[in-house]
């Protein structure tokens, strides 16, 4: 009966405390889409990850495998087959990574191009297969799990679908209060600061030098008469031209902008980093144009501006974009300025002080949800 009574005990002690899951994320090269897949795994802080970065022979290589698994949509094929098609396709420095994975719970990718590598590997390793955003043109049919936001919600949805409002991403309040200290210079001004996050163009934005010499002069009166400091960033999208301008009036003036991140610029030994910003900001302004940004600032818990940028479509290509900037504005995430540094922005600085703390997305934490459902 001891006996009996002690296996049982064991037995719960072992069920209530799960082994940690193995998860590989596969990797694109691009920055936004790992930094996506990697906000998820801050949320899995028990399961292991490893990151294989995958890379093909060719262009044209990574087309024609994309267009055969979504020609040929949940064929079962052997191991033997599967890995020929890897050869085919994948560089054999990539393929040694592959073959070194031994045992995988489940598959995460963000990007097209890593979407059928998922897929092909979640056969040969019997594991799940997750993918952020719907990858072309292999779609989410084949998915145990596909993250949408809300960019690509579609009615009815697919039972593998887990909604998000944005994209996932590594901010949260409780990672960026490890950013908060900064250099003593910084750190002992009273004056409150504003992060401003420069996008840049896209097929759907138009980032203008007149625009950016807009938001400059008002940061540069803010300043003078609030007394305000100013972080900002660019990003790589951010043409060079007005990257270029601003780096010329903001240089020798640190009391004014002691953090200036630009992407095209050699990388410095500066100690800062966006998160820096993000965390020592009391109020943050964000272009409309990067998607990415946007969700990271209104991720943040500080008050967010939203910046109109020019519109080179038709106005119902924008109905999405808006759709959710409306919600993020009735959610009190963010405002969602439309003209320009104007009303809400000024309603905003002239307080003494906006508030420190504002509703945030948590779109991370949501797909980490659904994962762990997953794998139950």
């Amino acid at each position: 009966m001891l006996g009996e009574a002690f296996l049982c005990l064991l037995l719960n002690k072992m069920s209530s405390n799960p082994q940690p899951k193995k998860i590989v994320i596969l990797s694109d090269g691009k920055p936004g889409h790992y930094n996506q897949s990697l906000g998820i795994m801050d949320q899995l802080s028990d399961d292991e990850y490893q990151l294989v970065e995958i890379n093909f022979r060719s262009k044209w290589h990574d087309n024609i495998l994309r267009i055969f698994l979504s020609l040929f949509p949940g064929g079962k094929l052997t191991d033997k087959v599967i890995w020929s098609i890897l050869f085919f396709s994948l560089t054999e420095e990539t393929i040694s990574k592959l073959k070194n994975i031994q045992s995988v719970d489940l598959i995460l990718s963000t990007g097209s191009s890593v979407a059928a590598v998922n897929l092909l590997l979640g056969q040969l390793l019997d594991a799940k297969t997750v993918t952020c955003r719907p990858p072309s043109p292999v779609g989410t049919r084949q998915f145990d799990l596909a993250i949408l936001p809300r960019l690509y919600w579609r009615q009815p949805e697919r039972i593998n679908v887990c909604r998000t409002l944005g994209v996932p991403n590594r901010i949260n309040p409780e990672r960026l209060e490890h950013f908060r200290p900064l250099s003593q210079k910084v750190s002992s001004s009273q004056r409150s600061k504003i992060g401003l996050l420069i996008g840049g163009n896209s097929p759907l934005h138009n980032m203008s030098k007149k625009v950016a010499t807009r938001w400059i002069d008002f940061l540069i009166q803010l300043v003078k008469s609030r007394k305000w400091q100013v972080l900002l960033s660019t990003s790589r999208r951010t043409p060079k031209v007005i990257e270029e301008y601003i780096a010329d009036i903001v240089k020798d003036r640190n009391d004014d902008f002691p953090i200036n991140l630009f992407s095209h610029q050699t990388p410095s030994s500066s100690q800062f980093k966006f998160e820096h910003i993000l965390a020592n900001s009391d109020l943050l302004l964000v272009t409309e144009d990067s998607f990415s940004m946007v969700c990271e600032a209104c991720s943040s818990g500080k008050p967010v501006v939203i910046l109109e940028v020019e519109r080179t479509q038709p106005n119902w290509r924008y109905r999405q974009w808006d759709t959710i900037y409306q919600e993020l504005t009735a959610r009190q995430i963010a405002e969602w300025e439309t003209d320009q540094l104007t009303n809400q922005v000024n309603g905003i600085v002239m307080a003494e002080k906006p508030a420190i703390k504002a509703p945030c997305l948590r779109d991370a934490e949501i797909a980490a949800r659904s994962i762990n459902q997953l794998l139950e």
